[in-house]
């Protein structure tokens, strides 16, 4: 479960030099809808065992960003709420995503539609659709 939690919050890292544009494009509130194509809850793509119940990404103006996260384990009833905070910045068609605990920023390839769909795909080539509030 910690690996799915780190590879969505390395989803979502990014630094200062952000050029106005692009960060404008990408800021704002959305929620997970698809895991890989998987209508949520959907298990973890690369977890055994883990369903993923809910996630959310906040992207604000300054450059910060939140991420929370809703799992489960199992056949348990009990779902994990995780929650990260950072800073994030655009690049070319790349999203930076760094957690405030000073580890490497994550790179997200991203694409952003029309409809506010925002589709993040971490290293391992997973996708990831949030849909904007």
């Amino acid at each position: 479960m910690r690996r799915i939690c780190l590879l969505l919050l390395t989803l979502l890292a990014l630094t200062p030099a952000v050029p106005a544009a692009a960060q404008v494009q990408v800021q704002g509130a959305y929620t997970l809808t698809q895991l890989e194509g998987r209508v949520l809850p959907a298990p973890s793509p690369d977890e055994d065992n883990v369903t993923v119940h809910a996630a959310a990404l906040l992207l604000g103006e300054d450059g910060g960003y939140t991420f929370a996260l809703q799992t489960s384990m199992g056949d348990h009833v009990r779902i994990e709420h995780r929650q990260a905070t950072g800073t994030y910045r655009v690049e070319g068609d790349t999203l930076f995503l760094e957690m405030d605990d000073g580890s490497e920023p994550v790179p997200l390839v991203y694409a952003l539609e029309e409809d506010g769909r925002l589709t993040l795909r971490v290293p391992a080539g997973y996708a990831y659709t949030f849909q904007r509030q």
